[in-house]
C-alpha cells in the first residue's frame, strides 16, 4: 500500500522486515504450509520489480520469479485454512500477470463453487471481466444487491460495453454513491459522461467530463486512462468498438467497426485507420481467429515509432508476442516482447511492461528446461 502511495522508502522497509521473518519462519518450520503461501506472494512481488531496480534487489541479496512464486502458491493449495486463499491469488496472477486468462477465469468460477462468498463473487466479476464475458458480469453483478461497491462499477462498465446506457448510469452512480474512496471515481465518471454522450444528452456528458476532470485521482491505469481521455480527442464508433470488444460482444463490436469504415474518416486520418486495424485484430484474436490476427497485428506494428504514445501499438507487440509464446516459436516472441518496453509515453505502460516482462521470464524458464 505504501509502494502504491509513493512512500517507496517506507514500503522497502516493511519488505524487507517481512522478508526476515518470513525466512525465519521457513528456516524452523519448511514444511508449514502458510509460510508456503506468503513466500509465493513474496516471489511474485520480486518478479515483478522493473529490470531498472533490479540492482538492488541484488544489492539486498533478494531473488525471485514468477514461476517460483506460482509454484510455492500451488504447494500451498493443500492447506486446511489458507488453501482456497492461496488459489484465489494463483487464480489472480494467472488472469493479471502471466496472461493465463481461460485458466485463471475457469479457476475462479470453481472456487466460487466452492465459496460463493460476496467477495469470491467481486473477485469473479473482476476475473470475468479481465477475460472479456460481460454477459456474466452483469449476470453475477445484476443478481442481487452488493454489499461491495466495486461490483456497480463492473456491472456498470459491462452495461456500457453492451450499450445499454441507462442500466449503465443506474449502476455507475450507485458505485460513485456508496464508494468511499478516489479510485475509479475519474473513470467512473468519464464512463458516464459517453453514457450521456450516446444517448444524444449533451449537457449530462459535459457535466460528467467536468466531473471527471475534477474528481478522483490518477493512481489507477484506469483512472489516469480516463483523464487523457477527456483532455484529447477521440473517434465515438471506435471506442465503442473497444468498449464492445472488451465486454465479448463482438457482433456488436463488427457493427461499430462497419460503421467506421463505411464513415470513411480513415481516409482523412491515417493514425484513425491503424487504430481501426488494431481493433478488428482484437476481435480476431479474442475470436480465436489467430492467423487473422497475428497478421492484422504486424500491420499495425508496420512503421511504427517507439515514441508514440498510442497504447495499441505496444499492446500489438504485446498481444503477438503471447500468440507466438503459445505457438513454440520463442525468437519471434522475444522480439516483440522486448519492444513493448520501448514505448515509453503510453498510458498503461506499468501493467504492459509487466505483461511482457513475466512473458519474457517465462520464455528463459521454458528454454533452461
Amino acid at each position: 500500500i505504501r509502494g502504491r502511495y509513493e512512500k517507496e522508502l517506507e514500503a522497502l522497509f516493511l519488505f524487507r522486515q517481512a522478508m526476515i521473518h518470513l525466512r525465519e519462519g521457513l528456516s524452523k518450520y519448511p514444511s508449514y504450509l502458510p509460510f508456503r503461501k506468503t513466500a509465493g506472494m513474496m516471489n511474485l512481488m520480486l518478479g515483478s520489480i522493473p529490470d531498472n531496480y533490479q540492482w538492488l534487489l541484488q544489492l539486498l541479496g533478494w531473488g525471485g520469479t514468477i514461476e517460483k512464486g506460482m509454484r510455492e502458491l500451488a504447494t500451498a493449495f493443500a492447506d486446511p485454512d489458507f488453501g482456497l486463499e492461496a488459489r484465489l491469488y494463483y487464480h489472480l496472477v494467472q488472469a493479471y500477470l502471466v496472461e493465463e486468462i481461460p485458466n485463471g477465469y475457469a479457476g475462479m468460477e470453481n472456487l466460487y463453487e466452492i465459496q460463493p462468498t460476496e467477495f469470491n463473487r467481486f473477485m469473479l466479476i473482476a476475473v470475468a471481466s479481465k477475460a472479456s464475458d460481460g454477459k456474466r458480469v452483469i449476470e453475477l453483478g445484476s443478481s442481487q444487491n452488493s454489499q461491495l461497491w466495486q461490483i456497480e462499477y463492473f456491472t456498470g462498465e459491462a452495461y456500457l460495453q453492451r450499450s445499454e446506457y441507462d442500466s449503465a448510469l443506474h449502476y455507475l452512480q450507485r458505485f460513485l454513491d456508496t464508494n468511499p474512496g478516489y479510485e475509479l471515481v475519474k473513470d467512473a465518471h468519464l464512463k458516464m459522461g459517453l453514457c450521456y454522450r450516446w444517448k444524444g444528452d449533451t449537457e449530462g456528458a459535459n457535466n460528467q467530463f467536468d466531473l471527471a476532470r475534477r474528481e478522483g485521482n490518477i493512481l489507477l491505469e484506469s483512472d489516469n486512462n480516463a483523464s487523457r481521455l477527456i483532455k484529447g480527442e477521440f473517434n465515438d464508433l471506435l471506442l465503442k468498438c473497444r468498449l464492445a470488444t472488451d465486454g465479448g460482444f463482438y457482433t456488436l463490436a463488427e457493427t461499430y467497426l462497419a460503421d467506421f469504415y463505411q464513415s470513411g474518416e480513415d481516409n482523412a486520418n491515417p493514425e484513425l485507420l491503424k487504430q481501426a486495424k488494431y481493433r478488428e485484430s482484437r476481435i480476431w484474436h479474442k475470436q480465436g481467429l489467430l492467423e487473422k490476427a497475428k497478421t492484422g497485428y504486424r500491420d499495425v506494428l508496420a512503421d511504427s515509432d517507439f515514441s508514440s504514445d498510442n497504447y495499441y501499438y505496444p499492446n500489438s507487440s504485446l498481444l503477438l508476442g503471447k500468440i507466438l509464446v503459445d505457438e513454440g516459436n520463442y525468437e519471434e516472441a522475444r522480439k516483440r516482447l522486448k519492444e513493448v518496453l520501448k514505448y515509453k509515453g503510453h498510458e498503461y505502460k506499468r501493467s504492459l511492461d509487466h505483461k511482457s516482462r513475466a512473458l519474457l521470464s517465462y520464455i528463459d524458464s521454458i528454454q533452461k528446461q
